[in-house]
Protein backbone atom coordinates (compact mmCIF):
# COMPACT_ATOMS: atom_id res chain seq x y z
CA UNK A 1 0.00 0.00 0.00
CA UNK A 2 2.74 2.48 0.82
CA UNK A 3 4.45 2.00 -2.16
CA UNK A 4 1.56 2.91 -4.38
CA UNK A 5 0.99 5.91 -2.31
CA UNK A 6 5.16 6.98 -3.22
CA UNK A 7 4.38 6.16 -7.09
CA UNK A 8 1.50 8.59 -6.57
CA UNK A 9 3.25 11.49 -5.10
CA UNK A 10 5.91 10.86 -7.92
CA UNK A 11 3.97 10.64 -10.91
CA UNK A 12 1.20 12.68 -12.71
CA UNK A 13 -1.61 11.61 -14.41
CA UNK A 14 -1.89 14.61 -17.48
CA UNK A 15 -4.37 14.76 -21.14
CA UNK A 16 -2.35 14.97 -24.06
CA UNK A 17 -3.95 17.06 -26.69
CA UNK A 18 -2.01 15.93 -29.20
CA UNK A 19 -2.05 12.37 -29.12
CA UNK A 20 -5.88 12.51 -27.12
CA UNK A 21 -4.82 10.34 -24.44
CA UNK A 22 -3.98 10.26 -20.74
CA UNK A 23 0.00 10.14 -20.21
CA UNK A 24 2.06 9.37 -16.97
CA UNK A 25 4.39 11.94 -16.12
CA UNK A 26 7.47 11.31 -13.72
CA UNK A 27 7.93 14.50 -11.50
CA UNK A 28 10.56 12.79 -9.28
CA UNK A 29 14.27 13.44 -9.26
CA UNK A 30 15.51 9.63 -9.58
CA UNK A 31 18.64 9.01 -11.69
CA UNK A 32 17.07 5.43 -12.75
CA UNK A 33 14.11 6.62 -14.17
CA UNK A 34 14.96 7.24 -17.96
CA UNK A 35 11.74 8.48 -19.59
CA UNK A 36 9.41 11.02 -17.90
CA UNK A 37 6.24 10.40 -20.24
CA UNK A 38 4.68 7.39 -20.40
CA UNK A 39 1.37 5.92 -22.00
CA UNK A 40 1.05 3.09 -20.02
CA UNK A 41 0.18 2.90 -15.98
CA UNK A 42 3.74 2.31 -13.52
CA UNK A 43 3.15 -0.99 -12.56
CA UNK A 44 3.64 -0.93 -9.18
CA UNK A 45 0.00 1.02 -9.12
CA UNK A 46 -1.53 -2.38 -9.54
CA UNK A 47 -5.41 -2.18 -9.89
CA UNK A 48 -5.38 1.69 -9.06
CA UNK A 49 -5.19 4.61 -11.03
CA UNK A 50 -3.84 8.10 -10.20
CA UNK A 51 -6.54 11.02 -10.47
CA UNK A 52 -6.20 13.14 -13.60
CA UNK A 53 -4.44 16.45 -13.18
CA UNK A 54 -7.04 18.96 -14.60
CA UNK A 55 -4.78 21.04 -17.12
CA UNK A 56 -6.13 23.49 -19.50
CA UNK A 57 -6.49 20.97 -22.29
CA UNK A 58 -8.59 18.67 -20.35
CA UNK A 59 -10.70 21.59 -19.27
CA UNK A 60 -11.43 22.16 -22.85
CA UNK A 61 -12.07 18.42 -24.05
CA UNK A 62 -14.61 18.36 -20.47
CA UNK A 63 -16.48 21.72 -21.69
CA UNK A 64 -16.68 20.13 -25.56
CA UNK A 65 -18.13 16.61 -24.64
CA UNK A 66 -20.50 18.44 -22.28
CA UNK A 67 -21.81 21.19 -24.94
CA UNK A 68 -21.55 17.83 -27.72
CA UNK A 69 -23.82 15.97 -25.04
CA UNK A 70 -26.35 18.08 -24.72
CA UNK A 71 -26.59 18.71 -28.08
CA UNK A 72 -27.17 15.68 -28.87
CA UNK A 73 -29.85 15.39 -26.03
CA UNK A 74 -31.71 18.16 -27.59
CA UNK A 75 -31.82 17.06 -31.22
CA UNK A 76 -32.45 13.69 -30.09
CA UNK A 77 -35.51 14.63 -27.94
CA UNK A 78 -36.67 16.85 -31.26
CA UNK A 79 -36.61 13.75 -33.21
CA UNK A 80 -38.51 11.78 -30.47
CA UNK A 81 -41.42 14.20 -30.63
CA UNK A 82 -40.90 14.02 -34.38
CA UNK A 83 -42.52 10.17 -34.53
CA UNK A 84 -44.59 10.54 -31.82
CA UNK A 85 -48.04 12.09 -31.52
CA UNK A 86 -49.75 13.61 -27.72
CA UNK A 87 -53.56 12.64 -27.94
CA UNK A 88 -56.01 12.73 -25.34
CA UNK A 89 -58.00 9.24 -24.56
CA UNK A 90 -61.60 9.46 -24.84
CA UNK A 91 -62.49 6.86 -22.60
CA UNK A 92 -59.98 7.62 -19.12
CA UNK A 93 -59.06 11.38 -20.30
CA UNK A 94 -55.26 10.44 -19.75
CA UNK A 95 -52.27 11.77 -22.37
CA UNK A 96 -51.55 8.65 -24.67
CA UNK A 97 -48.58 8.53 -26.95
CA UNK A 98 -48.82 7.45 -30.34
CA UNK A 99 -46.16 6.02 -32.66
CA UNK A 100 -46.15 7.74 -36.33
CA UNK A 101 -44.61 4.83 -37.70
CA UNK A 102 -44.53 0.84 -37.53
CA UNK A 103 -47.99 -0.20 -35.95
CA UNK A 104 -48.76 2.96 -34.92
CA UNK A 105 -49.07 1.44 -31.20
CA UNK A 106 -50.41 4.06 -28.59
CA UNK A 107 -48.96 3.87 -25.12
CA UNK A 108 -49.54 5.93 -22.02
CA UNK A 109 -46.50 6.31 -20.94
CA UNK A 110 -43.82 9.05 -21.59
CA UNK A 111 -41.47 8.00 -24.66
CA UNK A 112 -38.38 6.92 -22.96
CA UNK A 113 -35.94 8.80 -24.82
CA UNK A 114 -37.35 12.15 -23.34
CA UNK A 115 -36.11 12.00 -19.93
CA UNK A 116 -38.16 14.11 -17.32
CA UNK A 117 -38.69 16.52 -20.17
CA UNK A 118 -42.14 17.50 -20.77
CA UNK A 119 -43.76 16.77 -23.85
CA UNK A 120 -44.54 20.61 -24.31
CA UNK A 121 -41.89 22.99 -23.00
CA UNK A 122 -43.96 26.08 -23.41
CA UNK A 123 -47.47 24.43 -21.68
CA UNK A 124 -47.45 27.05 -19.18
CA UNK A 125 -50.16 24.83 -17.65
CA UNK A 126 -48.43 21.74 -17.04
CA UNK A 127 -45.97 23.84 -15.14
CA UNK A 128 -44.77 23.09 -11.29
CA UNK A 129 -44.81 25.11 -8.43
CA UNK A 130 -40.59 25.24 -8.79
CA UNK A 131 -40.78 25.93 -12.90
CA UNK A 132 -42.88 28.97 -11.82
CA UNK A 133 -41.05 30.41 -9.59
CA UNK A 134 -38.38 30.06 -11.29
CA UNK A 135 -39.85 31.73 -13.88
CA UNK A 136 -40.76 34.39 -11.98
CA UNK A 137 -37.49 35.15 -11.08
CA UNK A 138 -35.81 35.43 -14.12
CA UNK A 139 -38.07 38.01 -15.03
CA UNK A 140 -37.40 39.86 -11.65
CA UNK A 141 -40.83 39.73 -10.43
CA UNK A 142 -40.35 37.78 -7.06
CA UNK A 143 -37.54 40.47 -5.69
CA UNK A 144 -39.64 43.42 -5.31
CA UNK A 145 -41.90 40.68 -3.02
CA UNK A 146 -39.15 38.58 -1.36
CA UNK A 147 -38.70 41.01 1.51
CA UNK A 148 -42.64 41.90 2.32
CA UNK A 149 -43.23 38.00 2.73
CA UNK A 150 -45.20 37.28 -0.53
Amino acid sequence: RWVRVLIGERYGKVYDLTTGRFVYCYEGNSPLVTTTVTTTKPILLGSEDLEVRFTKDFAKMQIQLFCRACHARTVTRALVRERYRREIDPVSGRYVYRKLFGDGSASLDVPFLLGGEKWDLNDVAAWDEREVTYFFRRMGVLRACEGCGA
